[in-house]
């Protein structure tokens, strides 16, 4: 029986674990590009940054900024075959491609001529000393709120109490700059900061006011244990689901996007399941491809078709005028039939006739395309095949000779453009 056959595939367990696998294997090595990735522009940007800061190093920041972009790139480009990959994938190879950029990056001499110039010049260091000094005097202050007693200091003057107040504030914007605060820790925080306007705002004495600054700033070193400890939480979950995120089409949702590590873990958990689906759809489409080229029957490119036809379906060439369709759904069913292709979608009376015999013939087919399938751990669960009837004749439309060329020249036309555009970026 030839008609349309309708089956359900599924890989086999050790096929499934394989894919799996594979596929942790390129996650490892994403996440380890990603973290280099990262470290170069800590690098850099740390170093011209500084550069920056006076107007006689801008050719050391510029080749500094040069060099990043080339580690950058090259990285970039790396990750790209790694998102890219399937269980196919070298990432031996990979991963010593990434320990000879990271090497390079190591030993490149204008990297370290740029941080030399900082060690060296006496400006810079005096900078870089200035800023050190800044950030210790505001933590000195800082720490002399916490540890002072829980009374009143006799003889406190109103500058020490704005001296303190500055650099409580100049924490609390810090810390609300920082980018990983849940919405319910920024509330807090916000609160603990309109506590610190009112009371600087307040007609109380500077000894009463130093007072309750004391107790404020207890309490808002409490809060932030307490946001350590949920950060230090989500932070492990949210690399988890970035790590997963790897091969993901969309970029990965934004740590704040997130009220609770439940909510990252249930994330991630659905970016695995998308990523092992697609995957598993992936193989068994190759499997598909293979196997039908092993009987001769090549893929018809989906240029060649119109449009309306071309959408998540593969054709394989049986002769000038039929083939053999397979659509592979996003929930793996797996539909086979013998259609006929042409210009136009006319049947005539003896192609109806050759399209039925050719449903006959894929009766001996079809068997053994499913064994050779099961061979390669995929299983074709049988959900219904139908009997050879010229009722489900059908042909799929391909393009005319002048649409092709018009699809040739706009494709050429599209290079032209991409090839100028490259040149002007260069």
């Amino acid at each position: 029986m030839s008609g349309p056959k309708v089956d359900t595939a599924e890989l086999r367990r050790q096929q499934r674990e394989r894919l799996e696998a594979e596929r942790r294997k390129r996650q490892v090595l994403a996440s380890d590009i990603q973290e280099t990735i990262r470290d170069v522009q800590r690098r850099c940007n740390a170093v011209c940054e500084l550069l920056e800061k006076t107007g006689n190093f801008s050719d050391s920041s510029e080749n500094m900024r040069k060099q990043q972009t080339k580690y950058e790139k090259a990285l970039n480009s790396l990750l790209k075959a790694v998102k890219n990959g399937n269980e196919l994938y070298d990432t031996v190879s990979a991963r010593n491609e990434l320990n000879s950029i990271r090497r390079e990056l190591n030993m490149d001499p204008e990297i370290a001529h740029s941080m030399a110039l900082i060690e060296k010049n006496e400006e810079l260091m005096r900078i870089k000393r200035e800023a050190e000094v800044i950030a210790n005097a505001k933590r000195r202050i800082l720490e002399t709120i916490a540890e002072a007693p829980d009374t009143p200091d006799e003889g406190i003057t109103e500058e020490q109490v704005r001296s303190q107040a500055d650099a409580f504030e100049e924490a609390i914007r810090e810390q609300m700059e920082s980018g990983e605060l849940l919405k319910t820790h920024r509330n807090s925080i916000l609160l603990i900061s309109q506590d610190l306007h009112g009371l600087l705002e307040s007609p109380l004495s500077a000894e009463i006011r130093s007072k309750r600054l004391r107790r404020l700033y207890t309490q808002y070193q409490q809060m932030g244990a307490v946001i350590r400890k949920d950060m230090e939480l989500m932070r492990a979950a949210y690399k988890e689901y970035c790590d997963e995120c790897f091969d993901n089409d969309s970029p990965a949702a934004s740590l704040t996007d997130f009220s609770s590590v439940k909510e990252v873990r249930e994330a991630a958990e659905k970016v695995r399941e998308r990523a092992e689906n697609r995957l598993s759809q992936e193989y068994i489409k190759r499997q598909i491809d293979d196997v039908m080229a092993k009987h001769g029957y090549n893929m018809i490119h989906s240029e060649l078709l119109k449009e309306a036809d071309a959408s998540g379906q593969a054709l394989y060439g049986v002769d000038e005028n039929s083939a053999i369709n397979v659509f592979v759904s996003d929930d793996n069913q797996v539909t086979m039939r013998v259609v006929g292709i042409g210009f136009d979608s006319d049947i005539s009376d003896a192609e109806s006739e050759k399209l039925y015999q050719q449903q006959c013939a894929f009766c001996s087919l079809h068997p053994q395309i499913t064994a050779e399938l099961e061979m390669r751990g995929v299983i074709l669960k049988t959900r219904k095949h139908n009997p050879p009837d010229k009722k489900f004749n059908k042909k799929i439309q391909t393009r005319s000779r002048k649409d092709e060329k018009s699809v040739s020249r706009s494709r050429k036309d599209l290079k032209r453009q991409e090839l100028r555009t490259m040149h002007k970026e260069s």
